[in-house]
């Protein structure tokens, strides 16, 4: 890479780094509809949220971009800590420039400087193999719940829902507060600002609704960009559950939908459970995890919260991606303790074999673990789509 600028970013690059980003990305969209990634991630690539200063840069002495990187800190809360994350997006490398390693190369050094700031874990979507050479491996878990008008009119008996719903308007800070009052409620969640709120939940053209009832809100949802999903839903009480869907349902003119819910959300899957039509299952983000303690910790602490988990304790060396990390994992009485320790490690994983059986669906890696251990698992590190890339 000699003689190009390999780093971060400017302000006064935004503009040009979107269009760099539009034509690696959309350059066979049709002239009548083509995408740009200011309006599909607004929580993103606004001004005021610096995304030239949060790419990874490569660019030669005329200014062109040859390669990009996005890494975009996205704190979060689990288990009532603090976790410091960052969501990797805009992976592109100009299109005469392919088959060089620009990639590998910015992805290596952004994740250098990840490390140098002591992020927790990092995570994207994108092809499996094509990360894995860089520690990441699939993660996390969400139920997708079906609905369609049949099952609706024999499960509610045809109520109507006596709720308005309307688009949330940006600028509606009154309403996000609201929102931010359920969805704080999860025990694994971003840290989000009210002020950034519905540029998040319009990501990918997708469009949150705000429900009321009397002029009093009652909850939300926000329907993606095909009107037949819903990304993430809530409401002021349980009771009004049923009477959402049955709104959603009034509001557009699908057949079907679905609804994302995250494993830990018992709410909301007692009631899915109840009138569903069907589930599915499936993993979430890709993750290289970099403090395997803290992550480890926070998250059987988390599920501690929803779920009761057997008494046992056990040693297990990771050869991590940062470094080798020795844990001693103990649960007495549903109280978690993870710490690290000179002791003869029961286990010894590689970080991709840690990261599956901790972490993933994918079960084979944690096939030894004493049963009592292995119930621990998998932890879900589940976010909804509104909270990645």
């Amino acid at each position: 890479m000699k003689d190009l600028y390999c780093g971060r970013g400017t302000d006064s690059e935004n503009a040009a780094l979107i269009e760099f980003l539009n034509d690696v990305f959309f350059f066979e969209d049709d002239d009548d509809d083509t995408r740009d990634f200011l309006t599909l991630l607004p929580k993103i690539y606004k001004d005021e949220y610096r995304p030239a200063y949060n790419n990874f840069l490569l660019r030669d002495h005329k200014g062109e971009y040859r390669a990009s990187v996005g890494a975009f800190m996205n704190y979060l809360t689990i288990g009532g800590e603090d976790v410091s994350a960052c969501c990797i997006g805009n992976v592109a490398v100009g299109r005469k420039y392919r088959s060089k390693g620009y990639m590998a190369d910015l992805l290596k050094l952004t994740i250098d400087e990840l490390m140098k700031i002591e992020t927790d874990v990092v995570y994207l979507g994108g092809q499996r193999q094509r990360y894995s050479y860089f520690g990441f491996e699939v993660s996390g878990m969400m139920y997708t719940y079906y609905f369609n008008k049949k099952n609706i009119k024999h499960a509610f008996k045809n109520k109507p829902s006596g709720l308005k719903a309307f688009e949330m308007e940006e600028g509606d800070y009154e309403s996000a507060r609201k929102i931010d009052e359920i969805y704080s409620r999860l025990p694994v969640r971003s840290q989000r600002t009210i002020e950034r709120y519905c540029d998040i939940l319009k990501s990918w053209n997708s469009t949150p609704f705000i429900v009321t009832e009397h002029g009093e809100f009652a909850g939300y949802f926000v329907l993606n960009d095909g009107g037949n999903d819903i990304l993430e839903f809530g409401a002021v009480s349980e009771e009004y559950y049923q009477r959402v869907v049955t709104a959603i349902f009034e509001l557009t003119d699908a057949k079907g939908i679905s609804f994302s819910v995250t494993p830990f959300d018992k709410e909301k899957i007692a009631f899915f459970d109840k009138y569903a039509e069907g589930i599915s299952v499936r993993g979430c983000e890709s993750v290289l995890v970099l403090n395997y303690r803290k992550i480890i910790g926070s998250l059987l602490k988390a599920k501690a919260g929803y779920e009761t988990l057997s008494d046992g304790e056990t040693v297990v060396l990771i050869h991590g991606f940062r470094a080798d990390e020795k844990l001693k994992i103990s649960v007495r009485d549903n109280r978690v303790e993870v710490t690290e320790t000179d002791d003869e490690p029961e286990y010894e994983l590689s970080h991709n074999e840690a990261t599956r059986a901790f972490f993933s669906l994918m079960r084979s890696d944690a096939s030894e673990f004493r049963p009592e251990i292995r119930q621990w698992f998998p932890l879900h590190l589940s976010l909804h789509s509104t909270d990645t890339m």
